[in-house]
């Protein structure tokens, strides 16, 4: 779950005022930077941005225009990964796209913090996580964990209850403007190096994490069925 769109309002600070005096024609002739003329407007923008709670939640997500068909590229992309024959749940399914693209034998179970059919598990991630019955093999994060506030106490629930975690995340090497990140809802602002660290704390390595667009895919497991199925821990980088 994200914005449409990253909005970049902001990303440039490197203006410098070069002189106290200029024209009328100057400054509306579109070739001069806006903050270099008004600078206070444009960091008041900035620190209304930084300190306004976040209140997003199930009135933003309830709403079919926030959820963008243009995600269902990377949804595919993520799919890839699932083994077949495994049980799976979706955190912040959406519209449940992944439905379509399960490998054969596979069980779906979307969770979301609205129900958009009989079978949705509904759950806050920022509130109390679901009582969950038994081990799953696969859980499935798209778009959905720039949201999280504690990614460390969900990624602990996580090993207690899943064997495969394949999450995608826009790391603050790859979108790395702050108001960028508060102006697309998102509440944190990891590192490849933090957001990998998180997982393997908890249990997990990473198999691999590859390139989607402006965002990475990462695919942990944990170290016991790693162990099971003879893997080494081995980052593979793969753009796409």
């Amino acid at each position: 779950m994200e914005p449409d769109a990253s909005t970049k309002l902001g990303a440039n600070r490197t203006g410098v005022r070069k002189s106290t005096q200029r024209s009328t024609h100057d400054q509306w002739s579109g070739n001069t930077n806006f903050q270099e003329l008004h600078p206070a407007p444009i960091d008041a923008f900035r620190t209304y941005v930084m300190r306004a709670p976040i209140a997003e939640g199930a009135s933003r997500w309830a709403k079919s225009e926030s959820l963008n068909e243009s995600w269902d590229a990377r949804t595919r992309e993520m799919s890839t990964h699932i083994p077949a024959d495994s049980s799976i749940i979706e955190f912040g399914a959406g519209r449940q796209t992944l439905r379509r693209f399960l490998p054969s034998g596979c069980t779906y179970v979307p969770s979301d913090l609205v129900p958009r059919s009989s079978d949705t598990l509904i759950c806050d991630l920022n509130s109390q996580l679901p009582r969950l019955d038994g081990v799953y093999d696969v859980a499935l994060f798209s778009g959905v964990l720039e949201y999280v506030r504690d990614t460390r106490r969900l990624a602990t629930f996580l090993s207690e209850h899943f064997r495969i975690v394949i999450a995608s995340y826009a790391t603050n090497e790859r979108c790395p403007d702050e108001l960028t990140r508060r102006l697309n809802g998102w509440i944190n602002d990891f590192s490849t190096d933090e957001f990998v660290e998180i997982f393997t704390h908890s249990g997990f390595v990473m198999e691999k994490s590859e390139h989607w667009t402006d965002q990475k895919i990462f695919v942990f497991r944990k170290i016991e069925t790693a162990k099971e199925n003879g893997f080494r821990s081995e980052s593979q980088d793969v753009r796409i």
